[in-house]
């Protein structure tokens, strides 16, 4: 079967990744759409534990420790929003 791809930057990016991983513009495809499929037939959503381990992974850097939870919330010292 013979594919005709019509949109020129769709064929630039094609040929940039062929140049870029020696692959012949069928395989970069090929290899695009199959990892397509991976993904998307991942349906099954994350545990909290999953999640949690991502979290925890990202390292993040804490924000707001040194402020109450009112401030955070952004109350002011007579109990309104600021």
């Amino acid at each position: 079967m013979t594919v005709e791809i019509k949109d020129p930057e769709a064929v630039a990016a094609i040929e940039r990744e062929a140049m870029a991983t020696g692959l012949s513009p069928s395989e970069v495809v090929q290899t695009a759409l199959k990892n397509r499929s991976n993904r998307t037939a991942q349906t099954e959503d994350p545990s909290v534990d999953e999640i949690l381990a991502f979290v925890r992974d990202a390292r993040l850097k804490r924000i707001n420790e040194n402020l109450s939870d009112e401030q955070i919330l952004g109350y002011g010292p007579d109990g309104y929003c600021q």
